[in-house]
């Protein structure tokens, strides 16, 4: 019903499993920046014509155009975006943003253990054009449901960017005292803060160095 607006820019959201290394997110991003500048240099050599400005990685962080998370960045070391900002529309003489995208995506293709790859060429959207929700009391049944409507959605033409929104989160390590703990004067706090201290640190003490404040943490 509206007419699709493309922007001067390209961009690629890339969503790891959460807890992937910022280095991991990082290398899988400059993988895909230079697929990217590749199509685009291709591109720029068959029209003998500029196209590209400039690229731009952004690690830990997903600034969306659009979309129900518009202008609310979302964070953590497993995302990553990469821009590839395009000369004017009106000067890209038979090449629009939308043709760079599909070569790009092309290029790219699968990235082993990724839990989402998209790409975007629109300067607005209403929507995805193909969106379905399901529900089911059972998690594992639920993920395996979803796992075939996607393998099906996959054999349409043109269907691609498929994804789905579960991001399983980071393990995690429960205590519990036993029922005699308390009467001995531990309490589920120094549990807690002896397991920190012993993977993370504690401070023993601030050092001034020059402007800076410096932690000096024990394990």
């Amino acid at each position: 019903f509206f007419p699709r607006v493309e922007a001067d820019d390209v961009e690629c959201y890339l969503t790891m499993p959460a807890g992937t290394p910022a280095s991991r997110t990082l290398a899988l991003a400059k993988q895909i920046e230079k697929a990217g500048i590749d199509v685009i240099k291709e591109l720029e050599e068959k029209y003998d014509q500029p196209l590209l400005k400039y690229s731009l990685v952004m690690l830990g962080v997903h600034q969306a155009r659009h979309g129900p998370k518009a202008g609310v960045p979302t964070q953590g070391s497993h995302l990553a975006q990469v821009t590839l900002q395009l000369v004017p529309s009106e000067q890209r003489k038979g090449v629009s943003a939308a043709a760079i995208v599909r070569k790009w995506r092309q290029r790219v293709g699968q990235i082993p253990g990724a839990e989402g790859i998209l790409f975007q060429s629109e300067l607005f959207s209403l929507g995805k054009p193909i969106e379905i929700a399901l529900s089911l009391r059972d998690e594992k049944e639920l993920l395996q449901v979803v796992e075939e409507v996607k393998k099906e959605l996959a054999k349409f033409p043109g269907v691609h960017d498929i994804e789905d929104s579960f991001l399983p989160g980071k393990d995690e390590i429960r205590f519990k005292l036993r029922p005699g703990a308390r009467s001995l004067g531990v309490t589920l706090e120094d549990v807690a803060r002896a397991v920190r201290h012993a993977f993370y640190g504690a401070e023993a003490l601030r050092v001034q160095r020059r402007e800076d404040e410096v932690q000096v943490l024990v394990r």
